[in-house]
């Protein structure tokens, strides 16, 4: 890792160029007809769970006069794209400038469609602004409710939502015509068994409210960079399973609670017809991640339990590894908790420093693992891989590009050979 500082935030947006999709071919895209956009950057909420805000705060916004520019522009490079995706952390944090990029594309009439992708809750979504939307294009509308439980939406930072009527909201939008998608969390912090019965008679009484409500198949996750993982004393809550397992100190909401809830969460929405984006019941690697879960809070017994009830296609060679190691007792001392990359991996101020001090265990292993040599012979796998990946690069973008990127990189690892040569030959008395 080579720290070169922060960048400097860019705080007029509507200073940055138009995107250049030049490079793609959209020929290979499942569906060529639509492109990304955005209207923000970071979120007017401040959600305890959500990283974003590291690499993307302050929130700021483009004005809608440059926004409706670059669809034009858009459209009028690629004729027959036909749906725009605003691709942001918050579509609607300006709701100004959503007016007035409404406004233009109804003038325009350009024949374009578009969503809101992810949009918060908050009390000027209402029938009005529904109505423009719609004559505007927008087909979609993606909320982040998490929860409708308005003392648990304060406590995780959903500022916007404070004191609206989501069920209103929801219902107008979908009575305006617009496709109208909730997303719900599990187990966030406070969360007791009364608020998820809650959310369950939420759902009951205003099943027709929406189209479609995604449960969070990570249930609610602190990565690294959030205000829950940077305090988590502060929310109650303890990560030394890590980020995914975590649970409060007093295991009123552990992995395990939290999976059930989703499951009872996703039996209801299935018996009321709702779709749902993931189409599932329980996760496919249900056992898998169990079996991860009682392995980190040396519980074996129970880890030895789901090992066995693994499906095949979630057997990993690391999995594998944790069995033996229970079944031979030969476990770590101290489970190790995960890690972010910056605690695992040195780093120096000059890549030379950093890649020559680089260890090479993790890649000689991945090679292991699949059986490379075996199958090649120890002399021929570089040749099959070079060879292969300039057969499979010289169609995409040209022979000449992939040999002089080639032999650029051969360059590169003559100067890194005769470095470690030198090394070698200087402590030639500590080396074999």
């Amino acid at each position: 890792v080579i720290r070169e500082g922060s960048p400097a935030t860019i705080k007029k947006l509507d200073h940055l160029p138009f995107p250049d999709f030049s490079d793609f071919n959209l020929k290979h895209y499942s569906n060529s007809k639509v492109l990304p956009s955005y209207a923000t950057r970071g979120c007017v909420n401040k959600c305890i769970y959500c990283s974003s805000r590291n690499y993307m705060s302050p929130f700021r916004f483009r004005s809608g006069t440059r926004m409706f520019e670059e669809v034009k522009y858009l459209k009028g490079l690629y004729p027959e794209v036909n749906y725009i995706r605003m691709a942001d952390d918050i579509s609607n944090g300006n709701i100004r400038e959503l007016e007035s990029f409404c406004d233009l594309m109804i003038e325009a009439n350009l024949g374009l469609k578009w969503n809101l992708e992810n949009a918060v809750i908050r009390k000027e979504m209402r029938t009005p602004l529904y109505r423009k939307l719609k004559r505007a294009g927008c087909t979609l509308l993606g909320y982040g409710m998490e929860t409708p439980s308005q003392s648990l939406l304060q406590k995780i930072g959903k500022t916007t939502a404070k004191n609206v009527d989501i069920a209103k909201i929801l219902k107008e939008g979908k009575k305006a015509g617009l496709i109208v998608s909730v997303n719900v969390m599990f187990g966030l912090p406070g969360e007791t068994e009364e608020d998820f019965d809650y959310l369950l008679d939420w759902l009951k009484q205003n099943r027709n409210a929406f189209d479609m409500i995604n449960p969070s198949i990570v249930f609610c996750e602190f990565y690294p960079g959030c205000f829950g993982h940077e305090e988590p004393e502060r929310y109650g809550i303890d990560l030394s399973k890590g980020t995914l397992f975590w649970e409060t100190f007093d295991k009123t909401n552990t992995y395990p609670i939290r999976m059930e809830r989703f499951e009872r969460f996703c039996r209801m929405a299935k018996q009321y017809k709702l779709d749902n984006l993931f189409n599932v019941q329980e996760l496919p690697n249900k056992n898998e991640l169990l079996f991860r879960y009682y392995y980190a809070g040396k519980e074996y017994d129970k880890a030895v339990e789901h090992y066995g009830q693994i499906g095949p296609a979630h057997q990993t060679p690391e999995i594998a590894r944790m069995y033996r190691a229970i079944t031979n007792g030969d476990i770590p001392e101290n489970v190790e908790r995960e890690k972010p990359l910056t605690e695992i991996l040195p780093y120096e101020n000059t890549f030379e420093k950093t890649f020559i001090a680089a260890p090479l265990t993790y890649n000689l292993e991945g090679l292991e693992r699949a059986k490379l040599f075996e199958v090649l012979g120890q002399k021929r796998w570089k040749r099959w891989v070079r060879t292969k990946a300039l057969g499979i690069m010289e169609r995409l973008i040209g022979y000449d590009v992939v040999e002089k990127k080639v032999n650029n990189c051969y360059s590169m690892m003559k100067v890194i050979d005769a470095k470690l040569q030198s090394y070698v030959k200087s402590n030639d008395k500590h080396v074999q």
